[in-house]
């Protein structure tokens, strides 16, 4: 398969997702938000033509939204944020055939499959590809061909992912498509902006 989409998602536990959401409404309220967003993330990629992976956070679930038969799974690496991506990047691109490889979490409500293929269109004629969150990280990047250096020095969890990471880029002297900025879900104040699309999820 030429290309190859990877989604980061945390496993399913009360209390390990969704904890600055659920500072404010508490960790059952904050672990249905996310199942409702894993739902949306999943209706979203599903039309996507490229092969597509699920890479859990501790182990592997067999038993859940994910048909094996249509995505393949796997464990993320131990270490940090940086370290796991950079894993997932050079193990989906251990296989030759692969050209472009994009990742995504599951905390954006505003992620489209459209702007997933504008993703996967772009890395014909661009280095990279990056979707800026509002918070400073970023909610997809992709690349094609594995640039671990990307990942090298950078503040995971803070405000200057993002930056950090198009600076890497530019001193690689790649080119970069920059997709709109999106609103990742992480607090209160986030989730009331988009919990009316889940009304009647």
């Amino acid at each position: 398969m030429e290309n190859i989409l990877i989604v980061f998602q945390k496993n399913i536990e009360l209390g390990k997702v969704k904890t600055r959401l659920a500072a404010t409404i508490g960790d059952t309220k904050a672990l249905q938000v996310y199942l409702k967003l894993i739902g949306y993330t999943k209706k979203v990629i599903d039309p996507l033509s490229s092969a597509k992976q699920i890479w859990y956070s501790s182990w592997i679930e067999m038993d859940d939204v994910w048909d094996s038969n249509s995505y393949e799974k796997y464990k993320q690496l131990e270490g940090d944020l940086g370290e796991r991506i950079s894993f997932s990047f050079k193990t989906a691109f251990h296989n030759s055939e692969v050209k472009k490889i994009i990742i995504i979490g599951t905390d954006c409500a505003e992620i489209t499959t459209s702007l997933i293929n504008e993703a996967f269109v772009s890395l014909r004629t661009h280095d990279f590809v990056v979707g800026p969150a509002l918070d400073g990280g970023f909610y997809l990047l992709g690349m094609n061909k594995f640039y671990p250096e990307i990942f090298h020095q950078v503040e995971w969890s803070t405000d200057t992912v993002f930056l950090k990471i198009v600076h890497h880029m530019n001193t690689l002297n790649k080119s970069i498509h920059i997709l709109p900025s999106l609103n990742d879900i992480d607090t209160f104040e986030d989730w009331e902006k988009v919990k009316h699309q889940f009304e009647h999820v």
